[in-house]
């Protein structure tokens, strides 16, 4: 009776743990993968990419299918791309102020003779910043030629490259994150006045300009200051208005050129661009900021629906939905033939456009796959789960201790 009784117990035992083991795996799977799920669940915001959608297949904005937005105004290679505002910086650079003069200038008093209102001019097009740097000892990589005819040192314009590397100056420039164009007064070294650059033409065989512009970085103007026989030490040379004044016409004439915007010509009595000028660039950047904004959006709805795990916070949708409407402001001032209205709702569709496409928090996460997941939370689950595993594999075991008994029983 006595084993009876301790077998009936040590049967209870086991229904009792067999039901604890069931209760924990039900408990388990009814609520820690869920919790699991959640906790690791990505928030997806819902951009409202549909009108995007619908102008890729022809169903909206037919205006931005026009061949404006595919065949607008040719620029030269040397231009940058229109955008939303652009950086200036001048440089005044000497190039060896200990044996020659030490050259100095206010900047304040050239920027309102010469550039106030020709940026004011683009301020339509663009929002333009500027600032201004002296820079002491910049040496040339190699040695220019001399004319002893001529008497003056020369480089040709086709090495240019080869004698003259801004990069190698190490210029203290701001971080900015706009396009930068760079503007650079380069006084030579005293051994080598006057320095010119010597061109191909048999005519004019020194460029009257003695300036190059560097394609989409910016231009450089030679600046010849009178000769001085003082050897007692370098010697300060005040540069104003006038003794910049044909530096400054050539940076104007870069800039044109950088930006894309022609050149007035030669009659005209003002470099201001003309309206027929300004209309057209206009129509220019416009296009260019629409094309611009629906490859942002088309990428970023492709870049969302290819990364299921990258996080869309409500203010990607915000400025998603910021773009959109600025696109359809935009196309709403086009067929009331308001360029000027049109040009800024798409700068304020570019603006939004970029920012949600380059938002920080969501760039954060963009590569965390479920790789990470797991790595994460196994260590997590793995004590829990394993007394588990443990206990359904005794259990099994058991079973089939049990069924084997019963058989050897069941034969005897």
């Amino acid at each position: 009776p006595t084993s009876h009784i301790d077998e009936m117990e040590l049967s209870q035992l086991r229904e009792s743990k067999r039901l604890l083991i069931i209760i924990f795996a039900a408990l388990f799977v009814a609520s820690g993968i869920p919790v699991w799920w959640k906790t690791t669940e990505v928030y997806r915001a819902t951009p409202p990419f549909d009108h995007v959608t619908e102008w890729r297949e022809g169903t909206r904005w037919p205006l931005y299918n026009d061949t404006l937005f595919h065949d607008h105004l040719s620029t030269s290679t040397h231009a940058l791309r229109p955008s939303l505002s652009y950086h200036l910086t001048f440089t005044l650079v000497n190039a060896d102020p200990s044996t020659s003069y030490l050259p100095s200038w206010e900047f304040s008093q050239i920027y309102n003779h010469y550039f106030s209102s020709l940026l004011s001019s683009f301020s339509p097009l663009a929002e333009f910043t500027v600032d201004s740097l002296v820079m002491h000892y910049a040496s040339l990589e190699k040695r220019p030629s001399y004319d002893p005819a001529a008497k003056v040192h020369y480089i040709n314009e086709h090495d240019l490259p080869s004698y003259i590397n801004p990069s190698e100056w190490k210029l203290d420039y701001s971080a900015v994150t706009t396009p930068t164009l760079n503007f650079i007064v380069f006084i030579p070294p005293h051994q080598m006045y006057p320095l010119h650059i010597k061109t191909s033409s048999p005519s004019a065989p020194y460029d009257n300009s003695n300036g190059f512009i560097i394609p989409q970085w910016g231009g450089i103007v030679i600046h010849n200051p009178p000769f001085s026989s003082n050897t007692s030490g370098p010697v300060p040379l005040p540069l104003g208005v006038s003794d910049l004044s044909h530096a400054m016409e050539v940076f104007i004439s870069q800039l044109h050129t950088l930006l894309g915007v022609p050149l007035p010509p030669q009659t005209a009595k003002s470099l201001l661009p003309s309206q027929e000028v300004m209309y057209a660039l206009r129509k220019h950047f416009l296009a260019s900021h629409i094309n611009t904004t629906l490859s942002t959006l088309s990428s970023l709805d492709d870049l969302i629906d290819s990364l299921p795990n990258i996080v869309v916070l409500d203010n990607i949708q915000t400025q998603v939905h910021t773009a959109v409407a600025g696109l359809e402001s935009a196309h709403a001032n086009l067929l009331a033939s308001d360029v000027d209205g049109a040009l800024r709702a798409s700068q304020v569709a570019l603006s939004s456009a970029e920012s949600a496409f380059f938002d920080m928090n969501m760039l954060s996460l963009l590569y965390f796959p479920d790789e990470h997941k797991y790595a994460i939370y196994t260590p997590l689950f793995l004590p829990v789960c394993f007394p588990i595993l443990a206990g359904l594999i005794q259990e099994c075991k058991q079973r089939k201790e049990k069924t084997k008994k019963l058989k050897s029983r069941k034969y005897i």
